[in-house]
């Protein structure tokens, strides 16, 4: 068995034995003649008593253990397998506290089972069993079974496991004895996970090995145990030509450093060293993430220094690290520092004390208002916003009025965190003033976004002449629409029934916009409007739908099912395994979107067609403007005028396809392809310069342009 798949079944030993420790037997022990029973059970060739004979294994006790090396060997697997389950039952509650002339009884027994003279399955059982019940009884055996060619690997497994100092002894003897490179290096890796401290003059010696498997597993293992005897061999290490080597020479000195943790400075001064040796920003991140954990005298003066790397990672980590930095003086340390510090350390250092808080970090930024450096400046007015400090209100109002083209929109985005943080604590008419005076302020749509989401969140009437000058004016068009639509919802709550609507009207000819659209839409039914809207922004809501046909890695873009050779409305269709017919379906939704995923099933890895007539009174060029999930393929008369082999979700409008209309009815046929999950589309008519078109509906699936 190879060491992953020992761990892996060792794993799930260790959890089937935690898991039997809820029954505990208390003190009974079996009577030879109740064993023999037992046995012949789990020998049985009816599942039933066996499943009833390991189920209640744990009655038996250890002097059932030996016994079971009988049937664990059977060559029947369901035997076998039943002798596994009360081994475990057995032996998992022996190591319960107070049981422990029973621990050394399983103990004991486990490890006759390992001897030689039992089949190798059965050995290898036992000594996992040994990593969970053996202690110092058990370490004899195991240290002489670690030269085994067929149960060694098992046997340091268990060691692994066993605690106390007489195991790890018997490992580090091991590694001096064994000259199987494999098995040497593995012994190693096993002392240092057990961080054992008496095999560093082992693991020493070892590192200088001619084997780079035993020397890096040497090198891992004096970064494990973290005792500065390994520091002269860990450094050696570095010098490997070996990139793979010295990879791991580098993180075992950083192990190494951070085991000093009695002995900050030692740490600090270990974690300079290293610094000199590192070759890669991530090497010198963990440097900085380790001193900063260190906390020794200095430490905060080293870190800042970082904060002006070349390397972003670097800056960062040091910012982290004075952030969390937990000496007590750390803050006076940051303010002490800022005051002498260049414009970008500076700005840096005002970030940790925003994020390290208290009075002197606030009273810091308060003071940065006013500083020389324009960077230092903007800093402060956008942590004043962060921190919610309401005193720095006038000053950055100033800064949002006559500050440079820089401060102006750092000044104006902290005004309106301190309005939201006013809006939180439940000042609303203060927040609503605020948002206001922002809104009047903003030269940039990023600012108004911010102002205008304030605006939204109270809905107040006071707000819809501000609220329609920035729509009049283009910009940041959605969140002032969405602000709109708050206004309307507060009318409409307060029996302001005209006002709403003429709102909820306006949406439709500002905004494209699903989620917006739908919610005006839903605004307008709720006060009992019909909602017409589709048809006047040109939208075609009545259809004949037929499908779903097979699409298969995309399959249906290139087949001509029958919609595209004919159309009758009569009659059935055989479609592989399926029948299928057309039907009418009539959409209500404002922007005209069909949902294909209701009418169809199956609705994954197919397609479906849609059928509808125009009337136009004269022949015109138009332009139909088409969203769909996922893929599409129109025909305008029999003649195919777009395709799309697109995954993608619906957007009303994406495509926009060139056309023209015969004087007369015009036939509309479209495909629409879909992979997964959402399934649909829409169709609008719109002249040439993209201005919708109004259609009225003339009948099933029949729709006729407006005069």
């Amino acid at each position: 068995m190879r060491r992953c798949e020992i761990r892996i079944a060792c794993a799930v030993l260790l959890l089937s034995l935690a898991v039997s420790w809820c029954s505990l037997p208390r003190g009974y022990a079996a009577t030879s003649a109740e064993i023999e029973e037992f046995i012949g059970r789990i020998e049985s060739g009816d599942a039933n008593v066996r499943h009833e004979a390991y189920e209640n294994a744990a009655k038996m006790g250890p002097g059932a253990i030996e016994p079971l090396g009988k049937p664990l060997a059977s060559m029947d697997r369901s035997v076998s397998m039943a002798a596994r389950v009360a081994l475990e039952k057995i032996v998992g509650p022996v190591t319960r506290p107070g049981a422990e002339s029973e621990r050394r009884a399983a103990s004991e027994a486990l490890l006759k089972l390992a001897e030689p003279t039992h089949p190798v399955a059965v050995r290898k059982y036992a000594l996992e069993l040994l990593g969970v019940a053996g202690r110092d009884e058990a370490v004899p055996t195991l240290a002489r079974l670690l030269g085994d060619a067929e149960v060694g690997e098992t046997a340091r497994w268990a060691l692994e496991r066993i605690p106390g100092d007489a195991a790890c002894k018997a490992l580090t003897d091991a590694i001096q004895n064994t000259r199987l490179i494999c098995t040497r290096a593995a012994l190693i890796k096993t002392v240092g996970v057990k961080k054992y401290a008496g095999a560093v003059p082992v693991l020493i010696k070892q590192a200088k090995d001619g084997n780079i498997a035993v020397r890096m597993e040497a090198v891992d293992a004096l970064g494990r145990i973290g005792d500065l005897a390994g520091e002269s061999a860990v450094l050696a290490a570095l010098d490997s030509g070996f990139a793979r080597e010295r990879n791991r020479a580098f993180d075992a000195y950083l192990r190494l450093a951070r085991a000093q943790v009695d002995q900050p400075d030692v740490s600090l001064k270990m974690y300079r060293k290293a610094l000199q040796l590192a070759l890669a920003d991530s090497e010198r991140c963990a440097i900085v993430a380790g001193i900063g954990e260190a906390g020794a005298t200095g430490s905060v003066d080293e870190l800042i220094s970082f904060l002006t790397d070349p390397s972003p990672a670097v800056r960062e980590t040091a910012l982290r690290g004075l952030v969390a930095m937990p000496a007590p003086d750390t803050t006076q340390t940051v303010v002490s520092k800022l005051r002498r510090a260049r414009p970008p350390v500076k700005s840096a250092l005002l970030r940790v004390l925003a994020a390290r808080g208290g009075p002197e970090s606030e009273a810091a930024i308060r003071d940065a208002l006013a500083d020389r450096s324009a960077e230092v400046r903007v800093t402060a007015l956008e942590l004043s916003g962060q921190i919610g400090d309401f005193s720095a209100e006038p000053t950055l109002l100033e800064a949002a009025r006559t500050g440079s083209e820089i401060v102006k929109p750092a000044a104006l985005r902290a005004y309106v965190q301190l309005a939201d943080a006013r809006l939180k604590g439940g000042e609303r008419e203060k927040a609503l003033a605020m948002y206001h005076r922002a809104l009047d302020l903003a030269e940039g749509n990023d600012e108004r976004k911010l102002a205008l989401q304030g605006v939204a969140t109270l809905g107040d009437p006071s707000s819809l002449a501000r609220v329609k000058s920035v729509l009049e004016t283009g910009g940041a068009t959605n969140a002032a629409i969405t602000a709109y639509l708050s206004i309307a919802d507060t009318f409409a709550g307060s029996g302001q029934r005209e006002q709403a609507i003429e709102i909820y009207s306006d949406v439709f000819e500002r905004s494209s916009t699903r989620p917006l659209v739908t919610h005006a839409a839903g605004g307008l039914r709720k006060l009992g409007v019909k909602v017409e809207i589709a048809e006047r922004s040109g939208f075609v809501t009545d259809w004949f739908v037929v499908g779903p046909f097979p699409n298969r890695n995309k399959a249906a873009w290139d087949t001509a099912y029958f919609p595209e050779k004919e159309i009758k409305f009569d009659g059935e269709y055989e479609v592989g395994e399926r029948k299928v017919r057309w039907k009418q379906h009539h959409t209500d939704d404002p922007q005209g979107f069909v949902d294909f995923v209701p009418l169809f099933d199956p609705h994954d890895n197919v397609a479906a067609y849609a059928y509808a007539t125009l009337e136009s009174d004269r022949a015109r060029q138009i332009v139909l403007m088409i969203g769909s999930d996922d893929g599409v393929v129109c025909w305008l008369n029999g003649k195919r005028v777009h395709g799309n082999n697109a995954s993608r979700r619906v957007t009303v409008d994406e495509d926009k396809v060139q056309a023209e209309l015969e004087a007369g009815t015009n036939r509309i046929l479209v495909k629409i392809l879909q992979g997964g999950s959402d399934w649909g589309f829409c169709v609008r008519i719109a002249s040439r310069t993209n201005r919708p078109l109004a259609v009225e509906q003339s009948g099933p699936g029949a729709f006729r342009l407006k005069r």
